[in-house]
């Protein structure tokens, strides 16, 4: 075992069980009145869709109707932002107040049309920071930045150890 790993949690059946018992009691505990309200929001991904891809969906393989299509990278390109503007004010509108976006990278030279390189961390910042300040403008207030590996999964190592595993070199 390397020295960066943590070594693998191991949980017997009985303390499994016991946990998942105590989380439920847990949940029927009678909870302080809060005062603040939910949030009411929505995963905010593409611009664009290929209308014309749409009738050749499968289901199996990619989506192409979606493919290229992620408006993060491109957003400096002003229809891209001026689209993205437009339909941030309408979900404002409609009662939107949080907005999730994956934010999606890979570690190696080449990435995908929607995706963005590790070393280009600089543009997926100033990227991030300009659609955070939109969502500003348009007054949604909470930005949920979930930043997702493409390609970096190493599904092997949960042989060995708990939870997601990626590789290092991609991740890092």
């Amino acid at each position: 075992m390397t020295a960066d790993r943590r070594p693998p949690i191991r949980l017997s059946r009985r303390h499994l069980l016991g946990a998942a018992g105590a989380l439920a009691i847990h949940g029927l505990l009678p909870r302080p009145a809060v005062a603040a309200q939910p949030l009411r929001g929505l995963n905010f991904s593409f611009l664009d869709l290929d209308r014309g891809a749409v009738a050749a969906c499968r289901t199996r393989g990619r989506g192409a109707s979606i493919a290229g299509r992620g408006f993060l990278r491109r957003y400096a390109e002003a229809p891209v932002r001026d689209g993205v503007r437009s339909a941030l004010g309408r979900m404002r509108e409609d009662g939107v107040d949080a907005v999730r976006h994956n934010l999606w990278f890979i570690g190696g030279d080449k990435a995908p049309a929607d995706v963005f390189r590790v070393a280009d961390a600089g543009r997926a910042a100033e990227h991030a920071g300009r659609f955070a300040e939109d969502l500003r403008a348009a007054g949604i207030g909470t930005l949920l930045l979930a930043f997702s590996p493409v390609g970096e999964a190493a599904p092997a190592c949960r042989r060995s150890d708990w939870g997601d595993c990626f590789r290092r070199d991609g991740t890092g």
